[in-house]
């Protein structure tokens, strides 16, 4: 894979947009990063392709978000030709961030910030896009409240939101730009999504479906049950003397919202493109449309019942929000196998 540096050295902030900041804040963290990076600076203009996998299926994991992507094409492509894994020690960061921003680089790196509803500290995915000749960083991270770009930070105020280990160590990714982001910023959408399909994530259509490098891939929505299962059996996590703890309020609501609304993100542009859509066919799109809207209002669901279990975290509430994801499990078997049969249309 061929390099060159990023060359974004304009350090002015500015602000997202409200369409972009919403689009934004419905990615993860860590995804955050990457689709403003690529859509903002890069001029990738299709970004919710690098999603088109999404729609296969859902684990369940026990960390800070309850349910992973079963197929993550996107995380194989960015640890194959973007990430740069790294660590330093605490005193040497801003040196080797120096030699970083100087080839053209930019960073992500977990850093101390402070939630905007009550100022809980907490650790999140930030990028960071260069240094000035006085070490000031300037850094991006996008929230419900917060769409500015570009901040400057005192090198002196960095230093305190870093998180290293228990060593001393500050681990980050430094992000690269591939010379295949220039092939895909000039593509339209079905060239991309063609592209990403075949070429970057190696995946097919065989007899009985979608394949990767040749093994079938299944539909899994185990992760809900999973999940389920443990809220059951694990009452006392959520409803505790002092309330819902921050971490599961996120675990909720924002951690399942942001598995499903990028395949949401992508729904609504390719159903908008006018050679997908015509490969696609009239039926097909109204099979979509309806399970989108049948997907988007079990969400709104859960993030209502989510709400209500963080007012009063009580059993009946509890029982509430455990009901709302079994309801978003009912609809999610049309949801995959409309999304495949569109696929076979359009690649």
């Amino acid at each position: 894979m061929e390099y060159c540096a990023s060359n974004i050295r304009n350090f002015e902030t500015f602000e997202l947009s409200d369409e972009e900041q919403k689009e934004a804040i419905g990615y993860v963290c860590h995804e955050r990063v990457i689709y403003y990076l690529f859509k903002k600076q890069y001029g990738i203009n299709y970004f919710p392709i690098f999603y088109l996998d999404r729609y296969l299926g859902w684990i369940y994991s026990d960390g800070s978000e309850p349910l992973l992507p079963a197929c993550n094409g996107l995380e194989e492509f960015l640890q194959n030709y973007v990430y740069e894994e790294e660590c330093t020690s605490k005193e040497r960061v801003i040196e080797e961030f120096y030699k970083i921003f100087e080839h053209g680089n930019k960073i992500s790196i977990p850093l101390w910030m402070k939630h905007f509803s009550d100022g809980t500290p907490y650790v999140t995915a930030v990028l960071l896009e260069g240094m000035d000749i006085n070490n000031n960083i300037y850094y991006t991270k996008h929230t419900a409240v917060d769409k500015k770009c570009c901040i400057r930070i005192s090198k002196e105020e960095f230093e305190k939101k870093l998180n290293p280990d228990e060593n001393g160590s500050v681990h980050f990714s430094i992000i690269k730009y591939p010379r295949l982001l220039d092939k895909l910023r000039n593509m339209d959408f079905l060239e991309m999504y063609r592209y990403v399909f075949y070429n970057l994530y190696k995946y097919d259509i065989g007899k009985n479906g979608i394949t990767k490098n040749g093994n079938e891939v299944s539909f899994d929505i185990s992760g809900f049950d999973k999940f389920v299962d443990d809220l059951r059996k694990n009452p006392h996590k959520i409803i505790t003397e002092s309330g819902v703890p921050k971490h599961q309020q996120f675990r909720l609501n924002v951690h399942i919202n942001n598995k499903i609304r990028p395949i949401q993100n992508l729904i609504k542009i390719m159903i908008n493109d006018k050679k997908a859509s015509e490969l696609i066919g009239k039926y097909n799109i109204d099979q979509i449309k309806i399970c989108s809207t049948l997907v988007d209002n079990k969400l709104n669901n859960i993030l209502k019942f989510a709400s209500l279990l963080v007012q009063k975290p009580d059993v009946n509430n509890y029982k509430l929000y455990i009901n709302s994801i079994l309801e978003l499990k009912t609809v999610l078997s049309d949801y995959q196998r409309v999304n495949a049969e569109i696929v076979k249309h359009i690649v």
